[in-house]
This record gives structure tokens, C-alpha cells and sequence, in this order.
């Protein structure tokens, strides 16, 4: 009765974050969960997404969700940006070269999540993009325009 009662009670706790798993992607370069972006802002973070990707053969997606909470993200932002980075598999597997602007609204987070392929410093560039170029549109109420000039920023790094 005692093993009974511990497997339910597993299963009880396990239930609820099987239940909650990451959304699948709908673009391999614009996924506006959120619906954060004006249609123009889309396009053109799309085109330049696409570009990029033709140019180089470094694939950036930029993502927006209302929150976190609700994909079974409730170990903090990295963890989350991370597990979604890889369950979409962003960028080539060989170089890891990819990068991903996520924006959670609801939790009023944001994270610009690079492939283990770059260098160490290329960390602090992205810090620096989102302190100087997306918070502050942030804080403006230009949510729209600071994900695409910050998605910008990091094409052009």
C-alpha cells in the first residue's frame, strides 16, 4: 500500500510539468508568440534573419512568449532560453554558431542566447545590446522596434 501510494504521489508531482512543454517553432526565423511585433517590424526581422542566414550559414530566431510559467520554465530565464535553444536546435551543430532573442513579456524578461561556438566575449556583447538597445526601448513601451534593432545589433556583430 505504502509503494502504491508513493507511485501516486510521484506521479502527482510529475504530472504537472509533463504537461507543460515548449512551444514548437512556426518559423525558422520569427516566432511572435507574444504578438509583440508590428507586422513591419516582423517582415523586417525576417528578411534580415533570412539574409543573414544566406550570407553566412549563422541561423538567429527571434521568439516572444507571454511567459515562462507556462512551458515548465520556473528554473529561471538562462535554463529556459537554454532548453528552448536546444530543443529547436538553433544554428548549425557543428560550428554552434546560432542565436536566439527571446522575449517573455508577462515576466518582463528578455535574453539573447548564443551557441556554445562563440567566444567568451561574445557574452558580454550581448549584454551589452540588451542594456543598451533593447532595454531601453523596453522601458519606452517600444517593445516592437527594440526586438528589431536589437535583433539588428547582434547581425551586425
Amino acid at each position: 500500500m505504502r509503494r502504491l501510494l508513493a507511485l501516486l504521489l510521484l506521479l502527482c508531482g510529475l504530472a504537472p510539468a509533463m504537461a507543460q512543454s515548449l512551444p514548437d517553432w512556426q518559423s525558422g526565423t520569427v516566432n511572435d508568440f507574444a504578438g509583440l511585433l508590428t507586422p513591419q517590424d516582423a517582415q523586417a526581422l525576417d528578411a534580415a534573419l533570412t539574409s543573414l542566414r544566406s550570407r553566412t550559414g549563422v541561423e538567429g530566431t527571434v521568439v516572444t512568449l507571454s511567459d515562462r510559467a507556462r512551458y515548465g520554465g520556473s528554473d529561471g530565464l538562462e535554463p529556459f532560453a537554454t532548453r528552448l535553444f536546444n530543443h529547436w536546435g538553433v544554428g548549425d551543430a557543428r560550428r554552434d554558431d546560432g542565436f536566439m532573442l527571446l522575449v517573455l513579456q508577462a515576466d518582463r524578461e528578455a535574453r539573447i542566447e548564443l551557441g556554445a561556438g562563440y567566444p567568451g566575449d561574445a557574452d558580454i556583447l550581448a549584454q551589452d545590446i540588451m542594456r543598451g538597445t533593447l532595454l531601453p526601448a523596453f522601458r519606452e513601451g517600444r517593445m516592437s522596434q527594440g526586438i528589431r534593432e536589437g535583433t539588428q545589433a547582434v547581425i551586425d556583430h
